[in-house]
């Protein structure tokens, strides 16, 4: 596993970024060297918040502190750069009632592994373009991380435990079409820098591409090496997290796989692409997927997939709720007991974008077919409104529910994910409200409350 991790690390930082060919991105092969520059626009956000926030001491005890947060931004042309300032304070009632405390675990470091760990994620962002252009990066917050087909890593992100437990991650793709070379090139991530915990790449190559055959042309394989080498990271700083009481001394999640992805239709009114994996986890246990993508009259989005999966087999290991879960996956994934009966499964999904993507709202379900130990369904929804069609107004929203028992389950908060943000622009200024709710059954495990529930009102002024 050591000799993995060296050249997974190699090849992640040597290595070129592959394209994922999907709908949004069917001609980017041939206008990777076509964009013309452009003067680029200078625009300066400032971003002030005001909250309470609990957190749990060492003894379990719950300090309640007022939340003060400060986000300036910037961006230039293709670059941007944000920043996450959030001091949390008390007053603790002296002989005068004014003595002032400020939480010592937000600016305190030991170490210079825990000095980046408390002091990284203060940026909030630092990107270079946005995902599908020939080149991009980001630092800080990852929202939305895949790999090829999204298999393996699907939509991985590592903001759930944002403020409490921020980290600072890295993205980083290269198409070789930006150099004039499209046969070649690599998507990678990090997921903590500090900790270089969780990190996977893709290496891609479109070997066909020089054929006359527009549909074979654009063929594109790839292979997906991803890796966990501290599935216990977020337990262990929990302030509950006892060695004696919750031993949990796992090794590293090692997951290999390959892919192929092929536009079988680009034109309007339906664009159409077709994509099959496989991928093994802990060297022996393999899961496959066949399935279809894309978008029907402009309007309709549609996702389907047909997976043969092992026992204790998860598609998607590394998902948008992994970090949730990581002791959890963890346990079936190096289990020798079957923990989750081999079978055939599916996802499908369905959507609508309206007014060229202004109003986008995409759900999915996957799971078994039938029913099988150990094997729940689980589904995603989220909205997305952009500004445009009420005047200054914008909204973003998902629910994310695993674990599904029957139709009477969906109305339980338990496994679940919410979050909402609407925003009201007026002039230079937005104002906006969020809700966000959490459920960790880890914590449950540990005899906590499992609910972290975050509201608030945030105020923002944007200087162009």
């Amino acid at each position: 596993m050591k000799h993995f991790t060296v050249f997974l690390l190699f090849a992640m930082f040597l290595a070129m970024y592959p394209v994922q060919l999907s709908t949004a991105q069917e001609s980017e092969v041939e206008s990777a060297t076509a964009a013309e520059p452009s003067r680029p626009e200078v625009n300066f956000g400032l971003g002030l918040s005001f909250g309470v926030q609990s957190y749990s001491d060492s003894e379990g005890e719950i300090i309640t502190f007022q939340a003060l947060g400060f986000v300036p931004e910037l961006t230039v042309g293709q670059f941007g750069v944000g920043f996450d300032l959030l001091l949390h304070y008390r007053f603790t009632g002296g002989s005068d009632g004014t003595d002032f405390e400020v939480r010592e675990e937000d600016w305190e470091a030991e170490d210079f592994s825990e000095f980046l760990e408390v002091y990284l994620p203060k940026i909030r962002y630092i990107r270079w373009a946005h995902k599908g252009d020939p080149i991009y990066a980001r630092l800080g917050g990852l929202d939305a991380v895949t790999l090829g087909n999204g298999f393996i890593v699907g939509r991985y992100r590592n903001t759930l435990f944002r403020p409490d437990l921020p980290v600072f991650g890295a993205e980083f793709d290269f198409d070789g079409a930006a150099v004039g070379f499209p046969y070649l090139g690599m998507e990678s991530f990090v997921g903590n820098l500090a900790a270089f915990d969780l990190f996977g790449a893709r290496l891609y190559a479109r070997p066909l591409l020089g054929m006359q055959s527009p549909l074979l042309s654009r063929l594109q394989l790839g292979f997906t090496a991803a890796a966990d080498r501290d599935p216990a990271y977020f337990l262990e700083r929990d302030p509950l997290f006892d060695d004696a009481t919750t031993p949990f001394d796992p090794d590293e999640v090692v997951i290999l796989g390959g892919d192929l992805r092929l536009p079988l239709l680009a034109a309007p009114p339906v664009s159409l692409n077709a994509g099959a994996d496989l991928a093994v986890q802990d060297g022996d246990t393999l899961g496959g997927q066949i399935g279809l993508d894309g978008r029907a009259l402009r309007i309709l989005l549609f996702q389907s997939q047909l997976r043969f999966l092992g026992d204790n087999f998860i598609p998607s290991y590394f998902d948008s709720t992994y970090d949730l879960f990581r002791p959890e996956r963890y346990a079936v994934y190096s289990s020798k007991d079957t923990l989750r009966e081999g079978h055939v499964g599916y996802l499908v999904g369905a959507g609508l974008s309206l007014f060229q993507d202004v109003l986008v709202f995409r759900s999915s379900l996957e799971g078994p077919f039938g029913n099988v130990d150990g094997v729940r369904p689980t589904l995603r929804s989220e909205l997305l409104l952009t500004e445009g069609i009420v005047p200054g107004v914008s909204i973003s929203a998902e629910y994310i529910k695993e674990g599904i028992k029957d139709l009477d389950d969906l109305g339980s908060l338990e496994r679940t994910r919410i979050g909402s943000r609407i925003n009201y622009r007026t002039g230079p200024a937005v104002i906006s409200l969020f809700y966000h709710v959490r459920h960790d059954p880890l914590r449950k495990q540990m005899g906590d409350d499992p609910w972290t529930v975050r509201s608030g009102l945030e105020s923002t002024i944007a200087l162009n």
